[in-house]
């Protein structure tokens, strides 16, 4: 991940757990209880619920690169306490343009990318 991007929105799952384990780089990782600097070979875990809400976010100066495990519990609901939407991840299945579709907003709006523009 580049610098001065996040890897999704703050956000909550209700059917998965999720493990980050930071390969290289520096990371800060938002949390319920704020923001805490992660380095390489640091690891932590993201319980299902509001105590298991998370972001990760590259405030550094250089490339970081972590990898996100998930239990993969289908189906799911998100939900993204800074903006009030909720997702519904269901099967995925490929678009007519062969793109997966991997998240959809129950408010109807647009897919989203995984990888988010830095915010002003």
């Amino acid at each position: 991940m580049e610098p001065g991007r996040k890897s999704f929105p703050y956000h909550l799952h209700h059917a998965n757990e999720e493990l980050l384990l930071v390969l290289e780089g520096e990371v800060v990782v938002r949390t319920p209880e704020g923001e805490q600097t992660m380095g390489r070979c640091d690891a932590t875990l993201f319980l299902r619920g509001p105590d298991g809400a998370h972001q990760v976010i590259n405030r550094s100066d250089a490339p970081a690169r972590f990898i996100m495990f998930s239990s993969m519990v289908q189906p799911e609901i998100a939900e993204y306490p800074d903006t009030g939407n909720i997702g519904l991840f269901a099967e995925r299945e490929p678009r007519p343009d062969g793109e997966v579709v991997l998240q959809k907003y129950v408010d109807g709006s647009a897919e989203r990318d995984y990888f988010y523009e830095p915010q002003a």
